[in-house]
């Protein structure tokens, strides 16, 4: 009897024994949806803090490191099927993405670094470039980028970008008026008088709503997005290069509304006149 009362004394302390899989997705899971402190969800699990927080480490690290598996540009066979879905939102030909920047908020990283992550907005953050198609799928996501680098900069040093030139990914991405207008990259006209503008203004924004869609059920659904994060710096493995932090700053409240110079200007003129008139 004394052995039998020992063994449940020790059996019910969790203390050393492995948490099973099964919990560690749950806790994480529970974690992204809600955004609640770790310390809420080791208590409702009857775990320590320190092991929620080593538990949402694991999980996120094992999502981030098969990211391909679920999140990735569209095949060749695959382009002329998501064009179509796209040109059925508002007639707007050729695309196969829409890309924008979100900012998730985060608690002060401290140390020299810390202002770089200050937006324009005033408060520190990630600025998280999203490339979607149109069912809502996420095709790209760049998260390394702090709060103050400007969306044109995150995505000229994008391997979305790479993919484009090499012409690795076929058709047009679609952007609001932050990025250049390219080859690849299709902005707002500046300033629509023509008939032909307005019209084709129209139809990109509503083609584009579904990249804002995608940024407000992500911060809907995964609640932990929406409220500052506390992550160190170190734990969510991140490193600054010094020569990287010399990107152009987010200095407005407003769009930029960048044509990329005669050339773009031509690009979406020309466009315009094929597709719009």
């Amino acid at each position: 009897m004394v052995f039998i009362e020992q063994e449940r004394q020790i059996h019910t302390d969790l203390r050393g024994l492995p948490v099973n899989k099964m919990w560690k997705v749950l806790i994480a899971l529970r974690f992204y949806a809600t955004g609640c402190y770790q310390l809420v969800n080791g208590d409702m699990f009857e775990l320590s803090q320190s092991t929620i927080s080593r538990i949402v480490k694991d999980v996120s690290l094992r999502i981030a490191n098969n990211l391909r598996a679920w999140v990735n540009f569209p095949l060749p066979n695959q382009v002329e099927i998501v064009q179509n879905k796209f040109y059925q939102i508002s007639k707007f030909p050729g695309v196969t993405m829409a890309m924008d920047c979100t900012h998730i908020p985060i608690s002060s990283p401290g140390g020299e670094q810390a202002e770089y992550f200050r937006n324009r907005k005033g408060w520190m953050s990630l600025n998280v470039q999203l490339i979607v198609g149109p069912d809502m799928e996420i095709f790209d996501v760049v998260t390394r980028w702090p709060g103050s680098v400007h969306d044109s900069r995150i995505f000229q040093n994008s391997r979305a970008l790479e993919l484009m030139e090499n012409g690795l990914v076929k058709g047009i991405c679609i952007a609001d008026g932050g990025y250049a207008q390219t080859q690849f990259v299709y902005t707002p006209h500046p300033n629509p008088i023509t008939n032909a503008q307005k019209k084709y203004n129209y139809s990109h924004i509503r083609t584009r709503n579904v990249v804002e869609r995608v940024n407000g059920v992500l911060k809907s659904r995964f609640r932990c997005l929406s409220r500052k994060l506390g992550t160190a710096i170190k734990t969510s493995n991140m490193h600054l290069d010094e020569e990287e932090l010399q990107f152009q700053y987010e200095t407005v409240d407003v769009e930029v509304m960048n044509d990329g110079g005669n050339n773009g200007f031509n690009i979406r003129n020309s466009f315009i006149a094929r597709h719009f008139m």
